[in-house]
């Protein structure tokens, strides 16, 4: 993001199961606190850096497993048209924060 040149786009996309608020076992936390630092850097670090380049951020979104997260079942991921649903809004709730703080978001 400090290239002088500058970006047109900057693509970001996050761990599966943090989005929908479910538990990120690959970093070991609990449910939805992924998703806060995930939402919280978007808003402090993310926003600001995007517009002070005038890149436009492109969100990459990943979506549910194929059989769901058996180990976020509990929180909405026991299928995958759960998982997907939960990705989903949390990738909406991703593109709000931006939109709030950045020009552009895609």
């Amino acid at each position: 993001l400090a290239d002088p040149a500058g970006w047109d786009f900057i693509v970001l996309q996050d761990q599966s199961q943090t989005p929908g608020g479910g538990c990120d076992m690959d970093a070991g936390l609990a449910a939805g606190v992924a998703r806060k630092r995930s939402e919280d850097s978007l808003s402090t670090f993310y926003a600001p850096a995007l517009d002070s380049s005038g890149a436009t951020a492109a969100l990459f979104e990943t979506w549910g497993r194929h059989s769901g997260d058996k180990a976020n079942a509990k929180f909405g991921y026991s299928t995958f048209v759960g998982m997907n649903r939960l990705t989903e809004a949390g990738y909406s709730r991703y593109r709000a924060i931006l939109q709030r703080k950045q020009k552009h978001t895609i």
